[in-house]
């Protein structure tokens, strides 16, 4: 495969780059890989380096021609390579000295670099320093200056198959300058080369299609006197179709829309009071500005879609604060039923920063965020590939660099993917293997009366085992009233006090007719684990996330489901509710359990106590230094009571304008409520605690 590619260790390269939509900086080859893909090291202070696959080595351009130098330490410092530090460069010069004594340098090292070490002027021990260093002229005797031939072109082309494919063929497409800030000259020249390479004619004259900027001036189309017949769309429908190798559909997120001009009329002489009077207008009329519209809720939907893109985006990315705080943003848009209007988007909780994001969307149609995730390649790869249950947003970034782009390549080198991030190239894990094999099923979505169905069928298999009568509670979407669900998740509860290891044991064991696999990361029966996050040492909650076979009706395909069993104690059963209800994303639990914080509360998944903590400032709160004793709470409601909140029903566990309300009067109320917890701990018989809340 490495024949094909038409570059080699050691070339020059241009690299596209699909978020910036334009060609990166030039950089150096480093390593050509057998399994297809090469690695490229950029020209920076800090060198670093990544790996590009075979499908998209037509995103790799050679420079049509160099710059001739007349230094000779830049003719020495290319001769070396781009990107290497003073000590590698002199490391190599000196492996390239012993190789010419030997007669063994190649033809392709630059003769003025092999002349130089051939007549032996360099001083190793000073070469660093002559080579970085501006004013170093004793450390080499001078030498005539010379002009480096231009290096000879390359084909980039690569053979066979995809050579022969032409994705602009029969396309006479021209590229209109000048284009805004965002089309300069070097860049339309890149792009012409492109088109010619791959059968698209930039044409004067006679073109179907017209590529404008985004930045461009509406008089630079409407001067032209377009054909109808003519398909004017903008620069990323050329480079997506340029980065996917295929000529993709002129659909109406690539056709060019020119933005209205507005005429402004200005007084010619205006005064003081004429000036701020137009200030408080143009106030006015951006106070009202989304407000006007009479399709508010075609607005709100395309605000939710903008916010909710944003956010995926960031959660594979690793921003967990940044994709929170879009979640946050989204679900306050969703469930406003009021007006778009400026001051409606600021009483439901908005911050002044997304407000304006939705000013944005209101303008132009679109977030300018969202859509440059929408046509980053990379992020749509990272969203496929943490579709898998155990790939986390590090180790997808890291298959990504691996050259894995579908869940497809993931299946066919399983064996040779690293488990972990930072982990050797040893194979996937159990529970991502197993994750690998559902990874289709767990996508689709579960509805209430199958949910119902397969927990119907989890009490009649405990009762034929004759288990103690726990309590069952299905918890999840399902809890919370969804028409939807993403799996499903069972509380069962135990009479009695302690761990429940044994419990949970028998009542898995009374399962295996129903459980198919265990994603818990346990060994070859199903196993509960401690649940992650509580910090109760009584192990009093164990979890197993299992899977099991879906109850379709009526024709329907058989699905494997995610069945999530989570075990307590009857004293912790309404705790653990309530952490397993939740919302989407745990919004509704972080926020419950900042108020909790910012009272003198430490809320647990099975427990509640009043806490003393350390380092408390704001809306931040400290890690818990001293704890009391736990607070009995019958139900839900005495939860929400002992926190001093109203109770608030599982349909309604959602982030709303309310809730942040509260937020804002427990932080007010942090200080004197802490203050009150030190007294009341004072002289008291207290115990270290090492949990933390954050």
């Amino acid at each position: 495969m490495c024949e094909q590619v038409p570059f080699k260790a050691g070339d020059r390269v241009y690299v596209w780059s699909a978020s910036r939509r334009r060609w990166f900086d030039d950089g150096e080859i480093q390593v050509v890989r057998e399994q297809g893909s090469v690695v490229v090291r950029f020209n920076n202070a800090k060198p670093v380096a990544k790996e590009l696959p075979l499908r998209h080595i037509h995103q790799v351009l050679r420079p049509a021609t160099a710059k001739k130098s007349q230094d000779l330490r830049s003719a020495v410092r290319q001769a070396l390579g781009t990107g290497h530090g003073p000590k590698d460069a002199a490391q190599r010069l000196k492996r390239l000295y012993e190789a010419t004594k030997a007669a063994e340098v190649s033809t392709d090292t630059s003769p003025q670099l092999k002349d130089l070490v051939t007549r032996q002027l360099m001083d190793f021990d000073k070469f660093t320093s002559w080579l970085y260093v501006e004013k170093a002229a004793n450390v080499l005797p001078k030498v005539p200056a010379f002009e480096e031939p231009p290096p000879k072109l390359q084909c980039t082309k690569q053979v066979g198959e995809k050579a022969a494919r032409k994705i602009f063929a029969g396309c006479r497409i021209q590229i209109l300058f000048p284009g805004g800030n965002a089309m300069s000259l070097t860049r339309k020249e890149l792009l012409e080369a492109r088109l010619r390479e791959e059968g698209g004619v930039a044409a004067d004259a006679e073109a179907t299609h017209l590529v404008v900027a985004l930045g461009a001036p509406r008089s630079l189309v409407t001067d032209l006197a377009v054909a109808p017949d003519v398909e004017v769309v903008t620069d990323a429908w050329l480079c997506d179709s340029l980065l996917l190798g295929q000529r993709l559909p002129v659909s109406p997120r690539y056709r060019w829309r020119p933005e209205p001009e507005e005429s402004v009329e200005v007084p010619a002489a205006p005064l003081q009071k004429d000036i701020k009077r137009q200030i408080y207008s143009c106030k006015a009329d951006l106070q009202t500005l989304l407000g006007s519209t009479a399709d508010a809720e075609d607005l709100r939907a395309k605000v939710v879609d903008e916010f909710r893109t944003c956010s995926a985006a960031w959660a594979v990315r690793g921003d967990k604060w940044r994709s929170w705080q879009y979640k946050k943003a989204e679900n306050l848009v969703a469930q406003a039923r009021s007006s778009m209007s400026v001051q409606d988007l600021k009483s439901i909780g908005l911050t002044p920063k997304f407000v304006q994001k939705c000013l944005e969307i209101r303008e132009r149609g679109y977030l300018e965020q969202a859509e440059a995730f929408r046509k980053d390649a990379d992020i749509h790869t990272l969203l496929e590939l943490t579709r898998i249950h155990g790939v986390g947003p590090a180790l997808a970034q890291a298959w990504l660099r691996c050259g894995v782009r579908s869940i497809a390549d993931v299946r066919s080198r399983v064996d040779t993917l690293p488990g972990t991030a930072t982990g050797a190239a040893t194979g996937l894990t159990k529970v991502q293997r197993l994750g690998l094999r559902f990874v289709e099923d767990f996508q689709v979505p579960v509805c209430r009366s199958e949910v119902e169905r397969i927990y119907a069928q989890v009490l009649r298999q405990a009762q034929a085992a004759k288990i103690d009568a726990p309590t069952v509670v299905p918890c999840g979407a399902y809890r919370r009233g969804d028409a939807l669900c993403g799996g499903l998740t069972l509380v069962i509860s135990f009479p009695g006090d302690g761990a429940v290891e044994e419990a949970a044991a028998a009542y898995l064991k009374a399962m295996d007719d129903i459980l198919v696999a265990d994603l818990s990361g346990a060994a070859t029966t199903a196993t509960a684990v401690r649940v992650p996050g509580d910090d109760d040492p009584t192990d009093s909650a164990q979890a197993c996330l299992g899977v099991v076979r879906g109850c379709p009706v009526d024709g329907e395909p058989m699905r494997y489901r995610r069945c999530d069993f989570v075990f307590c104690r009857h004293n912790s059963l309404p705790f653990v509710t309530l952490q397993w209800t939740g919302s989407d994303g745990g919004l509704f639990n972080r926020e419950i359990k900042r108020i909790a914080a910012l009272r003198g509360f430490h809320l647990s998944h099975t427990y509640m106590c009043k806490a003393d903590r350390e380092g408390t400032r704001g809306r931040q709160v400290g890690e818990v230094c001293r704890a009391g004793a736990k607070i009995f709470c019958e139900d839900e409601r005495a939860i929400f009571a002992a926190i001093g909140l109203p109770y608030r029903p599982p349909e309604r566990r959602e982030v709303d304008a309310e809730l942040l309300r509260l937020v804002e009067e427990a932080a007010k109320e942090a200080p004197e409520a802490l203050r009150m917890v030190k007294m009341e701990f004072q002289g008291s018989d207290l115990r270290p605690c090492a949990s933390s809340v954050s």
